[in-house]
């Protein structure tokens, strides 16, 4: 499996991504983690690049171990690498200016600018700006990777067909199943999910929320993305087997289900209308909980909202996947 996203100046990844395949908790690193991380640095096509660029956003603990198999590393190579982190903690980024001895990395540089905060082991002259457009380019990049992933999940019918879930005639199907067969493209997925998520929330600050999901596809997105969210936000979780996109709802709601009125945020895989969502709301409602933010994958419309309440959020704009023909229209 790829860890690193290339391009042509750099390597990119993600340090959740090292945290969560050691079988521990997501958010925390350990010196497992650390060595796992440094034997990805050297064994997975990067010896041609002297540039890594490690995203490290929502870490929220670390172990004092972990940075010892990275330290090694950083003394016997002359990469350049930059960690960085968005969210405003830098729980990473401050962990390396604690404990790193700059006797011995006479190389390091770190600085902060406006959300972003990065620490950097640069073996030429340091330029901040230069740091700063590379980290622009390096999420810029995550972006147009995801788009093509997202693309290639596409098939297009042979006639065009209404759709199980909408009255809806498409062009062809986004099928969210190629992504969550693939153990780390999920993984990616679920990680920048649970980012979005988790902003809004922090934003927002309700009492509680919970996770809600209607469909079996849905479903295993919304638990890979509390399994993380668990550590950093502690939502609650609430699965409805099954409304979409076949309406055959298999178990009634009891007591225990009741979401009072609760903050709810519906996660699913692709929104082209938005009927799943609405029917989730509708569903939420029941129970006594409101619907206020619907996080997917990608959304076909426009609207940045579902009536009233509800907030739509992407991780991609399916138009942006450039595909030929691509329509949907009423029956």
């Amino acid at each position: 499996m790829i860890y690193f996203i290339p391009h042509q100046d750099f390597f990119y990844t993600r340090m959740m991504l090292f945290s969560w395949m050691c079988d521990s908790a997501p958010t925390i690193l350990s010196q497992s983690n650390g060595e796992h991380f440094v034997e990805h640095l050297k064994k997975d096509g990067l010896s041609t690049t002297k540039l890594i660029v490690i995203n490290c956003n929502d870490i929220n603990d670390i172990d004092d171990h972990f940075i010892d198999p990275i330290k090694e590393y950083l003394l016997s190579t002359k990469k350049d690498i930059i960690f960085f982190s968005t969210d405003e903690k830098s729980i990473v980024v401050k962990h390396f200016v604690e404990h790193l001895d700059k006797n011995q990395h006479k190389n390091i540089h770190s600085f902060c600018d406006g959300d972003t905060e990065s620490y950097c082991f640069i073996n030429k002259s340091f330029c901040s700006s230069t740091v700063k457009n590379t980290i622009s380019n390096a999420l810029e990049l995550e972006k147009q990777w995801l788009i093509k992933e997202v693309k290639e999940t596409y098939k297009e019918f042979d006639n065009k067909t209404r759709l199980s879930s909408t009255p809806l005639i498409a062009s062809g199907e986004f099928n969210a199943f190629m992504l969550i067969s693939n153990p780390l493209k999920f993984r990616w997925v679920a990680i920048l999910l649970a980012e979005i998520i988790n902003r809004v929330v922090q934003e927002e600050r309700p009492d509680s929320y919970t996770i809600v999901a209607v469909s079996l596809r849905g479903a295993a997105i919304a638990g890979a993305v509390w399994e993380i969210l668990h550590y950093l936000s502690g939502p609650k979780i609430h699965i409805v087997d099954h409304i979409g996109p076949r309406h055959d709802i298999l178990e009634a709601p009891n007591r225990d289900q009741n979401l009072g009125l609760g903050y709810c945020v519906y996660i699913g895989d692709f929104l082209i209308a938005g009927t799943e969502a609405k029917i989730a709301s509708a569903y939420c409602n029941f129970l006594g909980g409101r619907v206020r933010h619907a996080f997917v994958i990608g959304k076909y419309t426009k609207q940045e909202s579902l009536g009233s309440d509800m907030r739509l959020h992407s991780l991609v704009s399916l138009r942006d996947c450039c595909i030929d023909n691509l329509s949907y229209s009423l029956d």
